[in-house]
């Protein structure tokens, strides 16, 4: 892993990026997990891109339910690498209204 992954926080309603940069020969697959639970491609809460640099998963409209683990696996024929990291979610309020 040319990086490991870096946590993030991020409040209900908003929007986070994972990065996943290796390199290898030849070029390593991506998988991502949300509490090692397997992610498929654009469930549309998650989003997996692939580039010549790694793989992007953006987690969009964050709810509460979305706190955990993300774990990004790069491989090859070569072996595998493994980066973690925390997803939190700040469910405080936003804003708030005066009633009148």
């Amino acid at each position: 892993m040319d990086r490991p992954l870096n946590n993030v926080t991020v409040r209900v309603g908003g929007r986070a990026q994972f990065h996943c940069r290796a390199t290898g020969i030849p070029q390593p697959e991506f998988s991502w997990y949300k509490n090692n639970q397997y992610l498929i491609q654009d469930t549309g809460t998650f989003v997996i891109r692939s580039y010549a640099w790694g793989s992007r998963l953006t987690v969009k409209n964050i709810d509460i339910i979305d706190e955990g683990t993300v774990k990004c696996s790069a491989s090859n024929d070569a072996g595998r690498v493994e980066s973690i990291a925390i997803l939190s979610v700040d469910a405080s309020i936003v804003s708030t209204q005066t009633e009148r």
